[in-house]
């Protein structure tokens, strides 16, 4: 559900690109990412401590367990009576129950609003002979040490509106500034976990974080840290662009939850691989650094730095796969070949899984005919083609294709292959040439328009005919959207010598580099 979140908001985002204000021109000192929230929420977290918790609200810390290793939040639905509340801290809160002879009644500390209280469950209550008022709240959450013992209710706000309670989660740290550890397999997150839960949801789970920090952390997974130095360093300033010019305080629907930023749109996962001296070395000489392009204000904006992992040999103009033209995003022959598995790529199909495959969005267009490209991008890929059937011809995007038959990038074309038989004077078959073989004209030209009903007639008169093919050929390279910055490719410049400088400038056009 988060993946199909994101393209919505991408292309939202693209949509309205030249409508935003240059609201950050540098790099913040923290940011907060969504980890799970929406949809995703989870019906209960744990997270785990170095060296025990401190728990905080609004900026001052009003629990820590020292001997505690973690901490559970739960949902908590029902009905609960406030007993006493204005206590100062959870000791007094829980003094009162030990006192008063509730600690077997169901009675609990609750941090509800600026300070404690005691709460009772509809149980105890009954058990008392007490009527129990009504203090279900759809944002609370019950917290459980580690071993499962009970610890108090948090309810810091009366209101359920994601706008208000965004500014009053759980904030959670380590006692000795060390990692808080989340997840399935308990991944290593730097600085603060903030808890909360919004409109009756599950608990939406946010990592605040240092900025450089998260930079290391994803370069530490979008690029391998056994690569060069200078690639890494180029993506570095890619991703703090990246994220800086399209999410940064950019997309209400984030804001709204309190956090700037989700794990999507790069990678980030924890901050396990950062700690990787040559991960710690690209940032540092890098830090606050941005691309940056001389916008038609005379402002000097943040850029877009998309990066595909490989581009396959050449990157596209930005319009072509986001409708959007930019500047610096320009299609661009790479200079070297990279080693990437994906650098060039085929899939192949039968005729009619390829029929099949258009019928349930577009139609039947009957046998496929023929194939052709009729609008090709900066460098040669496919933007449109015509695919004519029997019944009817087709008129297919780039976008449409690659969803449909699912290729690794908008980098392809698709042929029709053919079996090319030259015929001698003596109507024997004496060559036979499979798929695309290029055919040469008199004058040198290549790319003849064949099809099945063509002939060719040799300089000596001799014949040949092109036969109906009964499968069609995806030839691609690269992965991703081919725009900007490719990942491969900036390790193969880095390999040959050139710097994370001349990487970001070679793959972005009229850019500079500064914080």
């Amino acid at each position: 559900m988060k993946k199909r979140i994101f393209w919505v908001l991408f292309f939202l985002y693209f949509l309205n690109l030249f409508n935003f204000t240059l609201a950050v021109s540098q790099a913040p000192e923290y940011i907060n990412v969504g980890l799970d929230y929406g949809e995703d929420a989870l019906p209960e977290v744990e997270l785990y401590f170095d060296q025990g918790f401190s728990l905080s609200y609004k900026g001052q810390e009003i629990f820590a367990a020292g001997q505690k290793s973690g901490i559970k939040a739960v949902l908590v639905n029902g009905l609960y009576t406030e007993l006493a509340s204005g206590f100062s801290d959870f000791y007094q809160a829980q003094n009162y129950i030990n006192d008063h002879g509730l600690t077997y009644l169901g009675s609990w500390p609750a941090f509800v609003g600026d300070s404690w209280s005691v709460w009772l469950s509809q149980e105890g209550s009954s058990a008392l002979g007490w009527e129990f008022s009504n203090v279900r709240f759809d944002a609370c959450l019950f917290f459980y040490d580690s071993w499962g013992n009970e610890l108090f209710f948090f309810q810091p706000s009366m209101h359920s509106a994601p706008n208000i309670l965004k500014d009053h989660g759980a904030v959670f740290s380590d006692l000795g500034g060390g990692f808080i550890y989340y997840g399935p397999n308990l991944r290593a997150y730097p600085h603060q976990m903030i808890l909360q839960r919004f409109d009756a949801q599950g608990i939406t789970v946010i990592n605040r974080l240092l900025f450089e920090d998260y930079i290391a952390a994803v370069i530490s997974r979008e690029m391998s840290p056994s690569w060069p130095l200078e690639a890494l360093k180029a993506q570095a300033v890619a991703s703090r662009s990246f994220i800086l010019a399209t999410q940064y305080d950019k997309i209400p629907y984030y804001l709204e939850y309190g956090f700037d930023i989700n794990t999507t749109q790069q990678t980030y996962i924890g901050f396990d691989l950062a700690l990787n001296g040559i991960i710690e070395e690209a940032v540092a000489q890098t830090q606050g650094e941005v691309a940056r392009f001389t916008n038609n204000k005379g402002e000097a904006e943040i850029i877009a730095a998309y990066f595909p992992a490989d581009a396959g040999g050449a990157t596209e103009n930005c319009e072509n796969v986001f409708f959007q033209a930019l500047p610096y995003i320009r299609g661009t022959m790479e200079l070297y070949e990279t080693e990437s598995p994906d650098y060039a790529w085929e899939k192949e199909m039968s005729n009619q899984d390829f029929r099949e495959a258009l019928i349930d969005l577009y139609g039947d267009p009957g046998e496929i005919l023929a194939v052709r490209q009729i609008k090709s991008g900066a460098h040669g890929a496919l933007l449109e083609a015509e695919i004519e059937g029997s019944r009817k011809n087709l008129y297919l995007s780039n976008h449409q294709l690659r969803d449909l038959f699912e290729l690794k990038s908008y980098r392809f074309t698709i042929k029709k292959p053919v079996d090319l038989y030259f015929i001698s004077a003596q109507a024997r078959s004496v060559q036979e040439e499979r798929g695309l073989t290029p055919i040469i004209s008199r004058d040198g030209r290549t790319s003849l328009p064949l099809n099945q009903n063509s002939r060719i007639i040799s300089a000596q008169g001799q014949n040949s005919f092109l036969e109906k093919p009964d499968n069609l050929i995806i030839n691609g390279g690269g992965y991703g959207h081919n725009l900007g910055l490719s990942q491969h490719g900036a390790k193969t410049m880095a390999d040959q010598g050139h710097d994370y400088r001349e990487i970001i400038e070679f793959y972005f056009k009229g850019v500079w580099i500064s914080p």
